[in-house]
């Protein structure tokens, strides 16, 4: 998914007019040629509509804005410049007219831009393989697929699990039960002798995967059927605090 600054389209758009207005009014004072000052204020605007065509895909807006810049490096009189600048803005208008656009609250924008980051740096580099379903949730989050975003941090608890079960000495087989996978982890952490330094790590660890397990609601270590927002947080809140927890005890 790509974003596109709403201000420099905004921007774009009310240079554009601005300048056209003006060269209309040049037209009837005087029918004089475009100059060298006119083009040093032309090409940053002209610029503002490349992101614009690259970001929707506007090819016709994109061809005019060729044909305006070449104008503009002709030098042609400002009748022409006023008609370039006017068939460049209704280009653009009428393309736009057909592209969806869809707005992001800032609230989840957050999640977007932190992607692979979503669970922490410490997670990132300790689970490199996890970047694509770590970022994945980011971005289902933000987008409001919050079932979705379970989904992946579902594949990402199950990564976590085995390491935690490597690191027991426990084979956890996919898929097993949360109950049954946390009985297993405490059996073998209450079979460490009491002086065993590990111990208590270990034992704040399986709290934490309670904590995961609780977040799901559901019994198997597969998500229900669907979560609303604020299961998806408390789901992404507490998979990072166990993941986070999982990479100092590694």
């Amino acid at each position: 998914m790509q974003s596109l600054n709403v201000h420099t389209l905004c921007q774009f758009v009310r240079d554009l007019r601005s300048f056209e207005l003006e060269a209309f009014q040049l037209t009837g004072v005087t029918p004089g040629l475009v100059t060298e000052a006119d083009e040093r204020v032309l090409q940053p605007i002209l610029a503002l509509c490349d992101g614009a065509t690259e970001f929707f895909y506007l090819p016709a807006t994109a061809a005019r804005r060729a044909r305006t810049a070449e104008a503009v490096s002709q030098r042609v009189p400002y009748a022409e410049l006023q008609r370039q600048l006017t068939a460049l803005r209704e280009s653009l208008e009428d393309e736009l007219a057909n592209r969806l656009v869809l707005f992001m609250p800032s609230n989840r924008a957050v999640h977007y831009y932190a992607g692979e980051r979503l669970l922490g740096d410490d997670v990132l580099a300790k689970f490199p393989t996890l970047a694509s379903d770590i970022g994945e949730a980011a971005q289902c989050l933000a987008c409001g697929r919050f079932t979705a975003t379970v989904f992946h941090l579902m594949r990402v608890m199950e990564a976590g699990v085995q390491a935690f079960g490597a690191k027991l000495g426990v084979k956890f087989s996919k898929p097993k039960v949360w109950q049954v996978i946390l009985n297993e982890a405490n059996a073998a952490i209450k079979a460490l002798p009491t002086n065993d330094a590990m111990r208590p790590k270990f034992s704040a660890l399986s709290s934490s995967l309670w904590t995961v397990k609780t977040a799901w609601r559901n019994p198997v270590m597969h998500p229900k059927t669907t979560y609303t927002e604020d299961e998806a947080e408390k789901v992404v809140h507490a998979t990072k605090a166990y993941m986070s927890e999982l990479v100092v005890l590694l």
